[in-house]
């Protein structure tokens, strides 16, 4: 479920750059990386996957939030700005977070 969610998103990414000129939100990809951690005394395992686009100063990261028993409460838009990072948007909305990296990438 989760890896089908990223893939449409990275779709809707690809064809916004494409109408936007953008080559850094064409080329956007999933990362993946398997987890585990203990939650609630138990044993918990996954895969944590996020979008990287751009580099250093200018980094727009994609990532998902959760709560508690892992309910998926949506998308997470950070940008870095110096020393931290600083969230521009959070949605469950495929179409609100194009719309939230497309403005920060132009930056």
């Amino acid at each position: 479920m989760s890896a089908a969610r990223w893939d449409r998103l990275v779709a809707d990414l690809a064809a916004a750059g494409e109408s936007a000129g953008s080559i850094e939100l064409m080329a956007a990809k999933v990362t993946a990386k398997a987890y585990s951690q203990v939650e609630y005394g138990r044993v918990a395992q996954g895969v944590s996957r996020s979008i990287g686009i751009g580099q250093g100063e200018g980094l727009v990261m994609i990532r998902d939030r959760y709560g508690r028993g892992g309910k998926w409460y949506g998308y997470s838009v950070c940008v870095t700005q110096g020393d931290h990072d600083r969230e521009v948007c959070r949605s469950t909305k495929r179409s609100e977070v194009v719309a939230a990296v497309v403005k920060a990438v132009a930056r």
